[in-house]
Order: C-alpha cells, then structure tokens, then sequence
C-alpha cells in the first residue's frame, strides 16, 4: 500500500511543514497581496495609459519610504523596476532619493541589481525637474567612487557605469 503524503493531518503536519521549509513555500501576508495585484494590473498590455498612472500613484504611496528594504525582496523588486518602468520623473526622483544612499550595496544584491539597471535604463527628465540627466549624473558621481569594488564584484559587475546609457553621459 502506497502511502499520502497529501493528507495534512495523516503524518500530524510536521513533513508538510518540513517541506515548506525546504522547498522554500511561504504565505503571502496581506500587503504583499494587494501590492502583487495592483503590480499586476498595472503591468498587463491592455491597461489604460491613465488607469496605469492611478495604479503607479497607488503603489507609490503604498511603498512610500520602504524602497530600500523592498528592492531586496524578490516579488517587491519586480514591483519597483515596474514603477520606474510606467513612472514619471516626479516617481523616479523619489525613488532614487531614497536609494541613492544604498545604491552600491543594492548593486551587489541578486534581486534589487535589476532594480539599479531598470533606473539606469527608464530615468526621465530634462534636467530642469531634478529627473533624467540630473539623477544619472548623481549616480555616475555614487559609482565613480566604488568603481573598482563594483568592477570586482560578480552581481555589481554587470551594473557600474560601463553601460551605454551612463557612459554617454560622461563625453559630456
């Protein structure tokens, strides 16, 4: 007889729980829901301009101040790339305010190093608001300082200012 290991409470709970642990499941609170679906909707190709707009506002209160902590977070970097991605000049300004002081370090991460490329790539602005040239100025400024410990390091590698879109800010 072949026995199920589905059953809950046949084994008392401890191998659903053990596998949890191994497999790396986990519940997903409250929050992280709402922000997943309104990441979600925002993101989808049939998505209004200006519903998109409401949906990034939204996410952006929602997120206000925890940029930093989230852009680590595997689901929360993806929602914070989109923000930069579908987000105005104004948005990009208070994101990278917030990580401007940490940029190296999430440079290093394996989940917000995508976040930092996402930046590099979608900044806008003509200058005049403090969006677009003026933040990738700033962080060429923060890069420049940690080019060799970037250069060096595996994640941070693929992210310093040897790409394109910041290299032509510097024949400036």
């Amino acid at each position: 007889m072949k026995r199920s290991y589905n059953n809950y409470n046949e084994y008392g709970g401890g191998f659903d729980q053990e596998k949890k642990q191994r497999t790396g499941e986990y519940e997903i609170d409250e929050f992280t829901k709402t922000c997943l679906g309104l990441w979600n909707e925002m993101r989808e190709k049939s998505t209004s301009e200006f519903k998109r707009a409401k949906l990034v506002t939204k996410l952006m209160k929602k997120l206000e101040t925890k940029f930093v902590e989230y852009s680590r977070k595997h689901h929360y970097a993806r929602v914070i790339q989109d923000l930069i991605r579908f987000g105005t000049a104004l948005h990009h300004k208070t994101i990278f305010d917030e990580l401007e002081e940490e940029i190296i370090s999430l440079a290093k991460d394996k989940y917000s190093h995508f976040t930092v490329l996402k930046m590099i790539k979608h900044m806008k602005g003509d200058g005049s608001d403090g969006g677009g040239e003026v933040l990738r100025d700033r962080m060429v400024t923060v890069f420049r300082e940690e080019m060799i410990v970037c250069s060096l390091h595996a994640t941070a590698s693929q992210v310093h200012p040897t790409q394109p879109e910041i290299n032509s800010l510097n024949d400036r």
